[in-house]
């Protein structure tokens, strides 16, 4: 009867320990399962912080692409609302234009006539170290014009057509950061890595089917601007190209 008495305390104990021995894997399991979870919250909420500031997942379009700037046109007779990447709306004034920070990679732009208003139109416009134009009506037509011959020792001071804007082109991307736009002044100096310096002109579009005429036209305002911009500084700054 002793023997089997403590045969039987042998078998329990046997029991007590293997549940024990359970019972921690399970704490253990569970422990990694609640870590694992509080590092995708974490994880989550930092991405997430990227993805509503506009840069996305994880601020990823910030470290692949370079920004540049939007120039925004608004010929029409009442004002616009424009918003980037869902940030806040910002006025572009009736036959104005409004300029706008771009993150490289492609940006969701939203037209509205007023701050809470239901969208008008939807643009996605991607750059990669470039500056672009949206016109939010088909009625003007604009050129760009190459200038950096202002700025290198030696130059002609001659303008080339490099692009035509006409009414139906609502996006224009110009592969370059370095850009006057519209009435604008021109720089005293130009960063040669951010691409050709680029003159964006609001011309007449029958202007288009005589480029010489244009570039001699567009040459001489360009000039006339360039000099009064220039000589605030007492000296006209050439840095090569």
């Amino acid at each position: 009867m002793a023997e089997e008495v403590e045969r039987e305390e042998v078998e329990e104990d046997g029991v007590d320990d293997l549940d024990l021995s359970s019972s921690a894997g399970t704490s253990r399991g569970t422990k990694i399962i609640g870590v694992l979870l509080g590092v995708a919250v974490v994880a989550l909420i930092i991405g997430g912080v990227g993805k509503l500031s506009g840069t996305g997942w994880f601020g990823y379009r910030t470290w692949m692409y370079e920004g540049g700037e939007l120039y925004v046109l608004n010929s029409n007779l009442e004002a616009r609302f424009v918003s980037v990447d869902g940030l806040e709306p910002v006025e572009v004034p009736a036959r104005n234009a409004q300029r706008f920070d771009l993150i490289g990679g492609t940006s969701e732009i939203t037209i509205s006539k007023t701050a809470d208003g239901a969208p008008l139109s939807t643009e996605n416009i991607t750059v990669n170290k470039s500056n672009a134009l949206l016109k939010l009506t088909d009625e003007k037509c604009l050129g760009v014009f190459d200038v950096g011959s202002y700025y290198t020792q030696g130059g002609d001071g001659i303008p080339s057509l490099v692009k035509k804007i006409d009414k139906g082109d609502r996006v224009t991307v110009l592969e370059s950061r370095n850009t006057v736009w519209p009435r604008k002044s021109f720089p005293k100096r130009v960063q040669p890595s951010d691409g050709k310096l680029l003159a964006v002109e609001i011309v007449g579009c029958d202007l288009f089917e005589d480029e010489e005429f244009l570039t001699s036209y567009i040459g001489h305002q360009i000039a006339e601007r360039f000099k009064k911009d220039q000589e605030g500084s007492g000296e006209i700054v050439r840095p090569k190209l």
